[in-house]
């Protein structure tokens, strides 16, 4: 399971990507892509489409850690190689 390094922990933040469907995949993309420069707001829509983080899970991460998370899932639904 792909995974983060939470800025405030020293654990790392597993990250369990959902397999969208086109639709969903399409609309995870088209956010991105439609965004001149993304805001928080962005990174938790993208976060709670393609994945199962509630909103109290979600609070518990930093800024940083959501940007982070949004990111990777971005890698995983686009089939990118994975950092190491």
């Amino acid at each position: 399971m792909p995974s983060i390094k939470g800025e405030n922990t020293k654990q790392s933040i597993e990250v369990k990507v959902k397999e969208l469907n086109m639709s969903d995949r399409m609309e995870f993309n088209d956010y991105i892509n439609g965004r001149a420069k993304m805001l928080f707001s962005d990174y938790v829509h993208l976060i709670k489409l393609a994945t199962d983080f509630t909103d109290i899970q979600l609070n518990e991460f930093t800024d940083i850690d959501i940007s982070r998370i949004a990111d990777l899932c971005y890698s995983v639904i686009n089939k990118k190689k994975l950092p190491k």
